[in-house]
């Protein structure tokens, strides 16, 4: 069937009173494929003989590695933190074999870290990934050595996407270039700032600043203001304004009709009269 296993083989004793017991040490014995790797046989010999815990000073110096390496992350020196990343791995393997979850939990305690310093660049992890729930992903991984590597791709991805996302902010064709070209695909269908943003891969809240301050009106006026001149187009070839709305990215005429009142001072049909169309759609309202 071409499945990696392990097996946990425990010990041998008389009675079933004790399959409890034994079936406990096989289950223990199997974990320890977490950090040995699969295709191996484990027996109450191979057993590490020690606390369940990881000690408070191990674990507070991988936490202080942690906050080194994101700390890294910033600079525009890829080896740096590759480097503190080599130390934290060894660390980790030497120190903390004692029990599956207390290492997962130390290495939930560095994607806190990682998500805290996208925080601050107002980075979202669906900006970075394709999934956004990185906590949920270190469950899938079932040895050490898997887990470490993908960590370090997480970071590797981090890396790159903050450095790159600083170089498109000083180029022409910058974030706000990207944000509009995709505004301009898709101005008549539903749209959002929340949409947008993620396309982008900032923050909603950073996005909306960033976009005001490069194009001098908001996401919302922006969209708007091209609907309301793809409509004038539109109301000149002749269009009914109840079919118009849906066109252009409203959900019906009535709402339609308010917005282009407000931002042209007239009615879809008042304007469609000015331009001597009136009496030919007449039935229209």
């Amino acid at each position: 069937m071409n499945v990696r296993v392990t097996m946990g083989i425990s010990d041998i004793v008389d009675g079933k009173k004790h399959w409890q017991m034994l079936l406990n040490q096989a289950r223990s014995l199997i974990s320890l494929c977490f950090f040995e790797g699969y295709d191996k046989f484990f027996y109450p010999e191979s057993e590490i003989k020690t606390c369940m815990e990881t000690s408070g000073d191990v674990r507070t110096t991988l936490i202080a590695i942690g906050i080194e390496i994101v700390r890294l992350l910033e600079l525009e020196n890829e080896l740096l933190w590759e480097l503190e990343f080599d130390q934290y791995v060894k660390l980790l393997k030497e120190k903390v074999r004692f029990e599956v979850h207390e290492t997962r939990l130390i290495l939930i305690d560095f994607l806190w870290e990682l998500s805290s310093f996208l925080s601050t660049q107002e980075v979202r992890w669906g900006g970075v990934f394709d999934h956004s729930n990185p906590f949920e992903k270190l469950k899938e991984f079932h040895t050490l050595e898997d887990t470490l590597q993908w960590i370090k791709q997480v970071c590797s991805d981090i890396y790159r996407f903050i450095h790159e996302l600083s170089q498109k902010a000083n180029l022409p064709y910058s974030i706000i270039e990207i944000a509009k070209e995709f505004i301009h695909q898709h101005y008549c269908e539903e749209l959002s700032l929340s949409m947008v943003s993620k396309w982008v891969g900032v923050s909603e809240n950073y996005f909306s600043r960033l976009f005001m301050k490069n194009v001098g009106e908001s996401f919302i006026q922006y969209v708007t203001n091209l609907r309301i001149e793809e409509s004038k187009r539109l109301l000149k070839k002749g269009y009914k304004i109840i079919d118009l709305s849906e066109k252009i990215g409203y959900m019906n005429s009535e709402h339609f009709s308010r917005v282009f009142k407000k931002a042209t001072g007239v009615s879809p049909r008042a304007y469609r009269e000015s331009l001597g169309l009136g009496a030919a759609m007449k039935i229209d309202t």
